[in-house]
């Protein structure tokens, strides 16, 4: 481009205006992150017996939480499964344009990270999906195993903090409920017919 048009005319008209608002673009993610991050935690604090939190949720835009008995699965570093929300930005919650929409899952990331490991295939089939959830096997990546794109939200919810906590608390409440329900199946296909003993 070497000149400027009409499109640009009308920036410039508005020069300050837009100057602010993209202050206070600035400011919408930072915020989301550490709302959920605050609810999320709130609802961990619930559950810590049973599961441990990994968040970062201010940075890269995500939560989730371990069940404490898979943790270092195979004395490794990586827990067997993860149950979490994540892509929280204001563009994947508006789903403007070709934004990716948030997403709840259920993950392993021993899978994720152990590329010749076939234990974990029997995952998909332990237990049906949480309600909701659908059976998504390694997509959209090796690992997940269950997930759930979340609905898009209008300004107004996201401006509403009890609507803003539901979004992001419900889906978490939905795998934990489903982790309590099928945990004993899960460490039994596990522990029984892989002889695998979780480190705590």
């Amino acid at each position: 481009m070497n000149k400027l048009d009409a499109s640009h005319q009308c920036v410039l008209k508005h020069w300050e205006t837009i100057t602010k608002m993209n202050a206070c673009r600035n400011q919408v993610d930072p915020c989301l992150k550490e709302f959920a991050l605050k609810v999320c935690s709130a609802l961990h604090s619930k559950h810590k017996s049973d599961f441990e939190r990994q968040e970062f949720t201010l940075k890269e835009g995500w939560f989730y939480l371990n069940p404490t008995y898979f943790q270092k699965w195979k004395n490794s570093d990586e827990a067997l499964l993860s149950l979490g929300v994540e892509r929280i930005s204001a563009e994947n919650l508006l789903q403007v344009d070709n934004a990716n929409p948030c997403l709840a899952y259920v993950y392993s990331p021993y899978r994720a990270g152990t590329k010749n490991d076939t234990s974990t295939n029997q995952l998909i089939s332990i237990a049906s999906p949480p309600s909701g959830f659908e059976s998504t096997f390694d997509v959209p990546y090796r690992g997940y195993v269950f997930t759930k794109e979340l609905p898009a939200l209008t300004p107004e919810d996201i401006c509403n903090p009890a609507k803003l906590e539901h979004y992001f608390t419900d889906p978490l409440v939905t795998l934990i409920e489903w982790y309590n329900a099928n945990k004993s199946t899960i460490e039994g296909a596990f522990i029984v017919s892989h002889g695998e003993i979780p480190s705590i």
